[in-house]
């Protein structure tokens, strides 16, 4: 198969014909879910999707919020961001600031500095205050985060929203326990913390 005249793969079926080359790649790419914490949808409360995304980047998060936008043209868009190293947030601060355009809402976390001190002296708060357009505010931890998550899905249950969780890591300190997953640990949370108004 090629693609402008560049080969691009090579495709054997065992029916002859480029319509059936052209219809497997279609079922292929139908069947396609995507891959782990790529604009992956964790679960729905009330109305509201729950999203997960590895973005930690300015060039990932703009490009994860616009699929958001598109795919959730007319809800609320909450945004939860936990940057990724202090040294990366030093360094693209205005980059970020103004990577959240597509969004309504962004809660900025605590810095997961991974590998490094904070010698940049930088903290969530910095870029939540930069941030360019959407409301922001800097929460730094996830219990704190879960309890705006289901003050703002519960404040209007009629409303659709699109909560999107881009995490740097896999795990989250939360509490006593260490959380598998974050955006499914923040869906048990939003949903047991507040069962009435799920």
């Amino acid at each position: 198969m090629c693609h402008r005249g560049c080969p691009v793969a090579d495709i054997s079926l065992q029916i002859p014909g480029v319509h059936n080359v052209l219809n497997s790649l279609a079922l292929h790419l139908n069947n396609f879910k995507g891959v782990s914490r790529r604009f992956e949808m964790i679960g729905r409360v009330r109305g509201c999707h729950i999203c997960d995304d590895y973005a930690h980047h300015p060039t990932e998060v703009r490009a994860v919020l616009q699929a958001a936008r598109q795919r959730f043209q007319y809800e609320d868009l909450l945004v939860v961001f936990q940057p990724h190293t202090y040294s990366r947030l030093a360094a693209l601060k205005n980059e970020f600031a103004n990577a959240f355009s597509d969004a309504d809402v962004v809660v900025v976390t605590e810095i997961y500095g991974a590998r490094e001190t904070n010698l940049w002296k930088i903290s969530g708060r910095d870029l939540a205050t930069s941030i360019m357009g959407p409301s922001s505010e800097y929460i730094p931890s996830l219990g704190d985060v879960v309890d705006k998550l289901a003050r703002y899905i519960s404040k209007d249950p009629g409303r659709k929203n699109c909560h999107l969780n881009t995490w740097s890591r896999r795990y989250y300190y939360c509490g006593p326990k260490t959380a598998p997953d974050t955006a499914t640990k923040v869906t048990e949370l939003i949903c047991s913390s507040y069962p009435c108004c799920f």
